[in-house]
């Protein structure tokens, strides 16, 4: 299974949107679903939801979302359409498009899917059609219509997009008209515009992922080449208009990829990575306050583990998935601290 990314729904059931090798690479999703509630850890079954390998054709970058009446929307970059962007979400009976498959219309890359509070979609993605450029489109019900000016941005790379409590999106990407360095923008209603400095990292940021806490505070996580390919996290101060380090930079005990951020009830602020330092297994710190600390035993997974994504559920459960090294690639999920 390739790019496996997961989702939890308001009940606390997990959903898991892949690549699926074993159906051509088309998109596949599974849903753990406990038959109890509050659910014990791991009390209950992997289910297919719906058909495996529902896409047309091949995919690459499976985003998923779920809906606040249970509706799992899943993006992805479709082969059938000349590797645009299509999104299909679950009706409850089979898998169907959202709006003209391919809406994009034209190659894109990266794509990152978010839902508002009326269960409608927005996705950024990088827009072949503007020299690579940053775009972002939404679903108002009918048709999938642009957010701003298409290509908004030059040149960028994996973007990450969120939805505030009002619905506004904000986007972080890697800048390459900054060096690479990470730049986080929001939709204000007309324009997009800065969320502090473009390029407001010491050096060259990937895979950046973005998160707000229970009382709206923006936080990064990212690949940090200024130190050593570590994961670092830093959080925007408004008033200022600055992002500043969330403890020390560099926040991994070695080189990190495919940093998740989340928040808990208690705004507790926890990353998920794949840990060079173990041989690139799982790992999990969480910010104590003062200081990042492990979360369980460092590299929990049993081998490798790629596309690291975590998920915290109503009771502070954290729930990693990852592309897994000792099942030659399967996707798998794993708890790791109660």
């Amino acid at each position: 299974a390739d790019f496996p990314y997961i989702a939890i729904d308001s009940t606390n059931n997990l959903y898991v949107a892949y690549s699926d090798e074993a159906n051509d690479r088309r998109a596949s999703v599974m849903q753990f679903a406990s038959s109890v509630s509050p659910p014990p850890p791991l009390d209950g079954n992997w289910q297919q939801v719906g058909q495996a390998g529902f896409s047309p054709d091949a995919v690459m970058w499976t985003d998923i979302s779920v809906s606040n009446n249970g509706t799992p929307f899943v993006a992805y970059i479709d082969s059938n359409v000349g590797n645009s962007v299509s999104v299909m979400k679950f009706d409850g009976t089979a898998w169907v498009q959202v709006g003209t498959p391919g809406f994009t219309a034209g190659w894109s890359d990266f794509p990152s899917l978010a839902l508002d509070s009326s269960g409608l979609p927005y996705v950024a993605y990088i827009d072949g059609n503007y020299g690579g450029g940053l775009s972002v489109m939404r679903f108002d019900g009918t048709a999938w219509v642009q957010v701003g000016t298409l290509g908004f941005t030059p040149a960028a790379m994996e973007p990450h997009l969120i939805l505030a409590d009002d619905n506004t999106p904000y986007v972080g990407y890697t800048d390459w008209q900054n060096n690479g360095r990470a730049s986080v923008m929001r939709f204000d209603g007309n324009d997009w515009v800065q969320v502090g400095d473009a390029g407001f990292t010491n050096g060259s940021a990937h895979e950046l992922n973005i998160a707000f806490d229970q009382g709206g505070t923006l936080y990064a996580a990212f690949h940090d080449s200024d130190n050593g390919g570590k994961v670092s996290v830093m959080r925007f101060f408004a008033p200022e208009n600055i992002w500043v380090p969330v403890g020390h930079s560099g926040v991994s005990d070695g080189s990190a990829y495919s940093p998740s951020l989340a928040v808990d009830s208690s705004n507790t602020l926890y990353v998920a990575y794949e840990d060079g330092s173990v041989y690139g297994k799982a790992s999990v710190k969480k910010f104590n306050g003062t200081g990042w600390v492990p979360v369980g035993e460092t590299g929990f997974t049993p081998d490798s583990a790629w596309f690291t994504s975590l998920v915290i559920d109503s009771y502070n459960r954290l729930y990693v998935t990852y592309e897994d090294g000792s099942t030659y690639g399967k996707a798998s999920v794993m708890p790791v601290s109660y």
